[in-house]
């Protein structure tokens, strides 16, 4: 690994010798000739590490000698980094116009240059040795240039979206020789020709995407012909030859085919037949050493080491392709030139995208863009890269024990389990070394200064409270990300991080701003914070981001800006961040004035900004709004791909969203645009003209509560004189409108009454369209009919004139949702006829639903439905008797239809049955049931005059038995034979006195008995060897729970609300895997709560435990004081208790602790006692209104006890809250 590591360090090093030199930095500080001495000893050595790599193998004193030369070069590297970290100090304090120094700092104008001449003498003197070692083992200069990785011509057919603009005329042209042609029999061949570079490559693909040319051809094809030698007969012999040695095993072919497709010379394929790899076979099915092999073909060492830095993840990781790339950049493994245009993260997207194509990533998954977000690496591909970064690379896990050799370690993950590790097992200057640091539950407070050379820094879990101001020590950091963590501040000192690229901050929420001299960080090109964040709700609470984020010109990545009424947090700060990309959402625009104010956001220069967002408070008063204006100077760059606006007030959306022109019409510049979002624009009236978007996706609109009418200048602005301005000319000949939609959402249109059909005029509409959903549209009486591909609708609270409207054509339906439908009797007489791949058929709340269809015999015809739902249909009186003939029926549901009065059988059906869910009032049980042989899931529920239920003695694959609310019910039956049964749950069952025999159920893992007042008995319990969960709650009769200490799987016990009980179960101590505990409402006539002694002697540590009171209760169980292992403990309903005893400080691990109904309790223990819960995150008061008033924030008595708690909440707070 060393030659490969050591090119890319040392390019890196040149980059920054030749930087200090073209900027006069040896001249100026008085070490110029040393700048020189490094330069020339840097190129001598590059000359000899291809010769030395070939013989390290063999001759370890080479091998040695590479060692040595990766040390001095990470020191070098890291002296480098100092300089360049001056300069980058010198321009902020230059901007900042800072001019008192202190003499004695890092930054003195004296003492920082004789410190760094003097480091660079000694790098030098190191070298010179490195130098004489050279003669002394040979080595040889060898020209080893590194390739260039060229971008792939290749083509395909999918469409760049931000590839072209304006082509529109020039594709139909194309497109209707295709299909115009009248001689059917002749072949035509229609050129396309013009100089490099004029998009002839686009136009075709935009041609054969096309929806005329997909509809008018039964077969497509995309062929490409490229410069690369064909495989002739010669190549196929030495292909065929190397898949023979993969041995059928497809992960090796997969990799070697990601290889060979980049090879083109016949020598090439012959070195790989004839590779000395080959000869070791054995290990991991010869897999191993062809990964190796393709690893060894990777063409730079700078992809090499890439691929080698992916074993810092654990196997089976998520990888996100961002982060990696900025991963890889903090490292210095993509170095860009001034002859090189891309950005480094252009740079590590390409080798991202290598990488994927060679098979050494795999499961790319995709955003709706169709752009790779994230990836995995396969297990034996995670094991070669883990082998080629032995000796950097280290992962340490659980117990972390004493000081571990890591002479050479430059990448280090740290995973603690128990949240306790402050300390690495490594030594001083291994911590020196490390350049990169994944800490997972691993708090070090101000330990992080030993990791003096860091470039890359990940802190994640909720252990991690408090960041040390000494962060702002860590000079080289590159990326700093931040997960998972209870940190409320990022301390200022992080602003003095010049070389910082990368700051991500994700679910961190008690993190409420960001720090404020962060316009310091010139360097800086991501701040990447997630939705999830609290940051993505500051505009609610008035919140604001640091000001003069407009000086960090380098940015690439904010995914949201709100703007204040300040100087420095303005929307002109926008503007200045020319390099932004990716996702930006702006918020609190009602603080923006005009249209020329907008306009200095710069949004429509802005090329690689591909999903926008515009929000306007929700909450700003009614007074004078000038949102049409602002909204007019916020035009996006033509190559936007999504498009939000939200809570906008004007009534008219802006000119660049409506305009057009009479040939191409509507939004003449946003051919790229994939989804549109239009939420809240309450003043709206019309929707604008979006039908002739050619690659619009998805389309979602929501709230618009003045919009009565959609008509037709929502598809296209057709002049009814035989000419449209959509997209393909005039006449329905040519004419499509939404031609890629595939999303549909209209959704809380309170006012919308007419949806209007689309005239025959207009062509084709919604030729992709799968996904319809109509959603509190409640006065909607009218919509169109034509759907021609919908697979899936959804329709929530609409009349059923519209409704009946919308399905009347339908043919394609996979699946159909109905809720609320009003006026809805039935489904139309055709609908299952019509759509015969209906898979899912759900209909919930219809108040006028009084059968599914008007005649039972068209049900046979809807052979592929596999699951029926019908819930809340309170006049559905009857299930058609045609029910089981629907073959592929796997799921029914059918509940809370209270009129129903029986089932049909379900004897046709029996075989594919796998789901059978049955609540309705009055229904008999269906016959057939005990053929189900497939049945997995049966419940029955709310059957008020069930008596008995049926043998089910013959469902072999029942998993889960679950019977509720079934008051007459007054026995169960045998439960043998049953070995799938895995979930057995009764509850408020009042008539049921016993329950059958469970020894024969060998796989039960949960037994829920629950509401069941006549219950005297439980079954015995000892040979259920699997039971993991034992639930037994409100069964007032039962004195007392068979011995459990056989139940060996136990791990969750509940006995609550049983108030003739009167101790705990016996055998608790002999559970080994016993972890949680509910508990409590035993019989009021106890002083005391029972002993809780026998868990203490318990072979496992409790770590939860609910204990519910009664309200003579005066104390907690002594017992607990013990159960040092808790993490979670809740205290409910202990009336006459006044204080919490200071012994629980002794519970150190408590995580979270609930307190409710506790109506007399006043004090918490005491100040010194709670400190002692140093890993308490959480602390929740409930219904206790003594104890909340004296913890009232700031005021209350309890107050100081409480305040360092992350996590507060109580019946005060939310009230404060919600106010």
């Amino acid at each position: 690994m060393a030659e490969f590591v050591l090119s890319v360090v040392a390019k890196g090093l040149m980059a920054k010798v030749m930087s200090l030199a073209s900027e006069h930095i040896g001249t100026a500080w008085g070490f110029k000739e040393e700048i020189g001495k490094l330069q020339v000893s840097l190129t001598k050595i590059q000359a000899v590490l291809h010769d030395a790599e070939k013989r390290q193998v063999s001759d370890e004193s080479v091998k040695i000698w590479l060692l040595e030369l990766k040390d001095i070069a990470y020191k070098a590297d890291n002296v480098l980094d100092k300089f360049g970290y001056e300069i980058l100090r010198q321009k902020v304090e230059t901007q900042n116009r800072k001019k008192v120094r202190n003499f004695f700092s890092p930054s003195n104008p004296i003492v920082f240059p004789f410190k760094m001449g003097s480091k660079i003498k000694n790098i030098n003197q190191l070298l010179d040795r490195i130098k004489t070692d050279v003669t002394l083992l040979g080595l040889r200069e060898s020209l080893n240039p590194i390739p260039k990785i060229g971008l792939d011509r290749e083509t395909d057919s999918f469409i760049d979206d931000s590839e072209v603009v304006g082509r529109g005329d020039d594709v139909l042209k194309i497109v209707n020789l295709l299909i115009g042609a009248n001689n059917q029999q002749v072949i035509s061949v229609i050129p396309i020709v013009g100089m490099a570079g004029l998009g002839k490559t686009t136009i075709a693909k935009l041609v054969y995407n096309h929806e005329l040319v997909k509809k008018h051809f039964d077969e497509k094809m995309w062929a490409f012909a490229n410069e690369r030698i064909p495989v002739t007969p010669d190549l196929e012999d030495i292909g065929r030859k190397i898949a023979k040695r993969c041995g059928g095993n497809p992960l090796a072919a997969k990799v070697l085919g990601g290889m060979m497709r980049f090879k083109e010379d016949k020598s090439e394929w012959l070195a790989i037949q004839n590779s000395k790899t080959w000869d070791s076979m054995e290990d991991n099915n010869g897999v191993f050493p062809i990964l190796k092999l393709s690893f060894d073909h990777l063409p730079t060492p700078f992809l090499k080491q890439c691929f080698a830095y992916c074993s810092i993840f654990p196997k089976d990781f998520v990888i996100e392709k961002k982060l990696l790339v900025q991963l890889w950049m903090a490292e210095g493994f993509l170095q860009t030139s001034k002859r090189c245009f891309l950005e480094m993260e252009d740079i590590g997207n390409k080798y991202f995208d290598l990488l994927l194509a060679n098979s050494l990533f795999q499961d790319p998954e995709k955003d709706f863009c169709g752009d790779i977000t994230r990836c995995k690496m396969h297990d034996l591909v995670h094991d070669l890269a883990l082998s080629i970064s032995e000796g950097e690379t280290l992962h340490l896990e659980g117990n972390l024990g004493d000081d571990i050799d890591a002479s050479h370690i430059r990448r280090l993950s740290l995973k603690s389990n128990d949240h306790t590790t402050h300390a690495i097992p490594l030594s001083k200057d291994g911590m020196g070394r490390l350049r990169t640091i994944f800490l997972n539950c691993v708090d070090l407070g101000d330990k992080l200064l030993e990791f003096k050379c860091v470039r890359g820094l990940s802190l994640s879990g909720s252990c991690i409270k408090e960041l040390s101001n000494s962060i702002g020590k860590l000079r080289h950091l590159r990326l700093l990300r931040i997960e998972d963590t209870y940190i409320k501040l990022i301390p200022n000192s992080v602003t003095v991080l010049y070389n910082l690229q990368t700051l991500v901050i994700k679910n961190c929420r008690f993190l409420k701003e960001l720090p404020k001299d962060l316009r310091n960080l010139i360097n800086l090109r991501h701040i990447d914070i997630d939705n999830s964040n609290s940051f993505d709700f500051l505009h609610w609470y008035g919140m604001k981001l640091p000001i003069d984020l407009g000086r960090l010109t380098c940015l690439q990545t904010l995914p949201f800006f709100h703007i204040g009424q300040d100087v420095g947090g303005q929307i002109e700060e926008v503007g200045c961040l020319s390099q932004l990309r990716g996702e930006l959402r702006i918020h609190n625009l009602e603080h923006v004035k005009d249209k020329e104010e907008a306009k200095t956001a710069n949004l429509a220069v802005k090329s690689k900004v591909h999903k926008l967002g515009f929000y306007w408070s929700c909450y700003r008063g009614e007074g004078n709004s000038n949102d049409e204006d602002v909204m007019e100077g916020h035009q996006p760059h033509p190559n936007l791909k999504s498009l939000e606006i939200d809570n906008f007030n004007g009534e008219k959306f802006p000119s660049w969203l409506l305009g057009s022109d009479n040939i191409r019409g509507g939004l003449l510049l946003f051919d790229h645009l994939l989804e549109i979002r239009l939420n809240s624009c309450r003043k709206c009236e019309k929707i604008p003209t979006l039908g002739h978007l050619p690659s619009l996706k998805v389309l979602e609109i929501m709230r618009m509560v003045n919009v009565r009418c959609i008509g037709t200048e929502f598809y296209s602005s057709f002049d009814g004189e035989g000419s449209s301005n959509s997209r393909g000319g005039s006449g329905s000949g040519s004419t499509v409108l939404f031609p890629a939609l595939e999303t549909l959402v209209l959704e809380g249109m309170d006012n919308l009454v007419e949806w209007t059909e689309p005239t025959a005029e207009m062509g084709m509409i919604f030729p992709r369209l799968k996904k319809l959903k109509v959603w509190e549209c409640w006065k909607l009486t009218s919509a169109p009919r034509h759907f021609p591909s919908i697979k899936e609708l959804i329709i929530y609270e609409i009349r059923g004139l519209a409704f009946e409207k919308i399905i009347s054509e339908l043919t394609t339906l996979t699946s159909i949702q109905i809720q609320k439908v009003s006026e809805l009797a039935c489904l139309p007489q055709h609908f299952l006829q019509k759509n015969t791949s209906l898979m899912d058929l759900n209909i919930c709340y219809c108040a006028d639903l009084e059968s599914i269809l008007p005649h039972e015999h068209v049900w046979p015809i809807c052979t592929s439905l596999r699951s029926l739902s019908i819930h809340g249909c309170h006049k559905l009186s009857t299930l058609p008797d045609a029910l089981h003939n629907l073959h592929c029926l796997e799921d029914i549901e059918v509940y809370r239809c209270h009129n129903l009065r029986s089932f049909p059988s379900i004897q046709g059906i029996a075989s594919l049955l796998q789901h059978l869910r049955i609540c309705c009032g009055d229904v008999v049980l269906p016959t057939g049931l005990q053929s189900c042989m497939s049945l997995q899931y049966l419940i029955i529920c709310n059957c008020p005059h069930l008596i008995s239920i049926p043998d089910l003695r013959n469902l072999h694959s029942l998993i889960l038995l679950e019977i509720d609310s079934c008051p007459n019910l007054i026995s169960i039956p045998d439960l043998k034979d049953l070995p799938s049964l895995t979930r057995l749950e009764i509850r408020s069952c009042s008539k049921l006195k016993s329950i059958p025999d469970l020894k024969e159920l060998p796989s039960l893992t949960g037994l829920d008995i629950c509401d069941c007042s006549d219950l005297v008995l439980i079954p015995d319990l000892k040979e259920l060897s699997s039971l993991t969960q034992l639930r037994i709650s409100g069964c007032h009769n039962l004195i007392s729970i068979p011995d459990i200490r056989q139940l060996r799987s136990l791990t969750q016990l509940g006995i609550r609300r049983c108030q003739n009980m009167r101790c705990v179960p016996d055998g608790l101590e002999c559970l080994t895997r016993f972890k949680c505990l509910w508990i409590g409402d035993f019989c009021q006539e106890l002083n005391s709560f029972p002993s809780l002694n026998s868990i203490r002697h318990s072979h496992a540590p409790l770590q939860r435990l609910h204990l519910y009171g009664w309200d003579s209760l005066n104390s907690l169980p002594e017992a607990i004081k013990y159960f040092t292992a808790l993490q979670i403990l809740e205290i409910s309903e202990f009336g006459e208790i006044i204080s919490l005893p200071d012994w629980l400080g002794n519970l150190s691990s408590i995580q979270e602790l609930y307190i409710y109904n506790c109506k007399n309790l006043m004090y918490l223990p005491k100040t010194q006692a709670m400190r002692r819960l140093i890993k308490l995150e959480q602390l929740s008061i409930f219904q206790c209104p003594k104890l909340e008033e004296r913890c009232a924030k700031g005021s209350g008595a309890e107050w100081s006890k409480i305040a360092h708690i992350p996590k507060f909440s109580s019946n005060t707070w939310m009230d404060h809250y919600n106010s």
